[in-house]
């Protein structure tokens, strides 16, 4: 029994300690923190959410929500559609500045300010 009870404490400790250092890696691998902001008809979703090195605007976006896109433009964040005949399309900001490009070549920084929003555009 009391070989038993050796085994099983030393292998709790082995559990314990490799998950620990799953825990550390995944730590390791988070680049920081961005505030997210997603205007969804009268919703506003503010987080702050973290990314990874290299991540993009778009591999944040669809981190956290469902995203449809068409040639690289975004069509449809969470159900809600941009809307051709009303000539709404979803745009962005990042640092409260209209994007200079697209949401798939714009990599992060640590404390950006994301917002994503439909307006009309002509």
């Amino acid at each position: 029994m009391k070989k038993l009870l050796s085994s099983l404490v030393i292998f709790l400790s082995i559990f314990l300690v490799a998950c620990d250092n799953d825990a550390a890696e995944k730590d390791d691998q988070v680049a920081g923190k961005v505030q997210l902001i997603v205007n969804l008809d009268t919703n506003k979703m503010d987080e702050q959410v973290t990314f990874e090195s290299g991540d993009t605007v778009m591999d944040v976006l669809e981190d956290n929500y469902e995203v449809e896109k068409d040639n690289g433009l975004i069509t449809s964040i969470d159900g809600l559609a941009q809307d051709e005949a009303k000539k709404l399309y979803w745009m962005f900001k990042v640092n409260d500045e209209m994007a200079p490009k697209g949401a798939d070549q714009i990599t992060l920084n640590d404390g950006d300010k994301i917002e994503f929003y439909q307006e009309k555009f002509e």
